[in-house]
């Protein structure tokens, strides 16, 4: 099972990953189907990988790579099942929508790239297992989201609204390394 949730995550991840990079296409309406088609399929991988840990209660890690700080660990663990799981319903759910709402162009490019970025961002900030991977996700989904607000930045209030995001995001980023640095000192370890 173990093995699932982890093939299931990075399935997730690399889908969203593919999806932003076929947005970058999205001048033209095949991309942008295409794009649709494989954020929604990240978005039934993530979904899937929800329903599995609730039914199954056991997690698995992930480590990535090997660095200055030891690389990045994500933990799928149980806790993260209902996060997955709605993560995964709305991706599905926007991936049937937008084909139909967004027209081609280069700022729809933009926009469905930096959303297929914030769902990888958000599912990283679900399995991250350690701090760095979690502050790293955390920054990165925050500023993918600031992006998504200023979609139609010309708009009453879109740009006020956008500042408002993103400066309370950052007061929850500094509160965040705060309390880390506090159970960094308690326990002794990075690890969440």
């Amino acid at each position: 099972m173990t093995h699932a949730l982890g093939a299931l995550t990075i399935a997730a991840a690399g889908l969203w990953l593919g999806a932003a990079i076929i947005a970058l296409g999205a001048e033209r309406k095949l991309a942008l189907v295409a794009s649709a088609a494989v954020s929604g399929a990240g978005g039934l991988a993530a979904a899937t990988c929800g329903v599995l840990l609730a039914v199954h209660g056991a997690g698995t890690t992930l480590r990535l790579g090997t660095g200055l700080v030891g690389g990045a660990t994500f933990h799928v663990a149980p806790l993260a099942a209902p996060f997955s799981l709605l993560l995964g319903v709305v991706a599905v759910a926007n991936a049937l929508y937008h084909p139909r709402y967004h027209e081609a162009g280069r700022g729809t490019a933009a926009y469905l790239a930096a959303y297929n970025l914030a769902l990888l961002a958000s599912l990283a900030v679900l399995a991250a297992g350690d701090v760095v991977a979690f502050l790293v996700a955390w920054e990165s989904m925050a500023l993918l989201c600031y992006v998504l607000i200023l979609r139609h930045h010309k708009r009453e209030g879109v740009a006020q609204s956008a500042f408002l995001f993103i400066a309370l995001s950052e007061v929850g980023f500094v509160l965040i390394v705060l309390a880390f640095a506090i159970l960094a000192t308690q326990t002794g370890t990075l690890d969440l």
